[in-house]
C-alpha cells in the first residue's frame, strides 16, 4: 500500500507501517529460539512491479543485515502459460474484477497497474524476481522448477523440505484434500461475465 499498490488481496487493512512491521519481524527471528524462520506468502512475489516496493526491500535486507539476519529467498517458479491461467483462474474465483484472459494480459501504459489486469510481475519472472537479487545478492537466492517438483502428490512437500535440508516422511501432517481448489476452466469466462453483470450468487 506504501509503495502505490491499489489492487491487493490478503491482509492489508493493517495500518502499521511498513517499517514498524520489518523491525518487529527482525525483532521475532533475533528472540526465537529457532536457528531458523520460515517467512512465506505469494504476495512477497509482488515487489517487482512497484519499484518503491522494491526500494524499501533493499532497506529492509540492510536492517536484517545489520541485526545478523542471514536472508535465502526460495522461489518456486511454474511454466509461465499455466501460472498465468491459474492465476486468472484464481482472481475470477476470488471474484476480482479481472477482464478476459486475453485483455488481462494487455500491458498498461501507466505505472500503476490496472485493477482488470494481470500484473506484469505474472509473465516476466526477471522483474519479480530482480529487486529480490538487487537486495540480497544472486548468491541468496534458490530457483525451484515447479512443475517438476509436483510431479509426484508428495514432491513439493519432498522438493522444499530438501532445499531446508530436511527429509521428507509419510508421519508429516499434510493438508487433507487441495486447500484451494481450481474452478473448472469451462465456467471461467461464464462466472466472470456474471460476476461482472451484478449477478447473485
Amino acid at each position: 500500500r506504501e509503495a502505490g499498490a491499489k489492487t491487493l488481496m490478503h491482509g492489508y487493512s493493517d495500518p502499521t507501517p511498513a517499517l514498524d512491521l520489518w523491525n518487529d519481524l527482525c525483532a521475532s527471528v533475533i528472540a526465537s529460539k529457532f536457528d531458523n524462520v520460515i517467512i512465506s506468502t505469494e504476495e512477497l512475489m509482488r515487489m517487482g512491479e512497484y519499484p518503491l516496493a522494491a526500494t524499501r526491500l533493499a532497506e529492509f535486507a540492510a536492517i536484517a543485515a545489520d541485526r545478523g539476519i542471514e536472508v535465502t529467498v526460495i522461489a518456486y517458479l511454474r511454466n509461465p502459460q499455466d501460472h498465468l491461467q491459474s492465476w486468472h483462474n484464481q482472481l475470477v474465483k476470488m471474484a476480482k474484477p479481472v477482464a478476459h484472459f486475453s485483455g488481462a494480459l494487455q500491458p498498461t501504459d501507466t505505472a500503476t497497474p490496472s485493477a482488470t489486469a494481470i500484473e506484469a510481475i505474472h509473465y516476466d519472472y526477471g522483474r519479480a524476481l530482480a529487486p529480490w537479487i538487487a537486495a540480497f545478492g544472486a548468491g541468496r537466492i534458490i530457483l525451484r522448477d515447479y512443475d517438476q517438483a509436483r510431479r509426484s502428490p508428495t514432491g513439493l512437500f519432498e522438493d522444499f523440505l530438501g532445499v531446508l535440508g530436511l527429509s521428507y516422511d509419510d508421519s508429516l501432517n499434510k493438508p487433507q484434500g487441495d486447500p484451494n481448489p481450481r474452478l473448472d476452466d469451462r465456467l471461467v469466462e461464464l462466472l466472470r461475465v456474471a460476476q461482472g453483470a451484478g449477478l447473485p450468487k
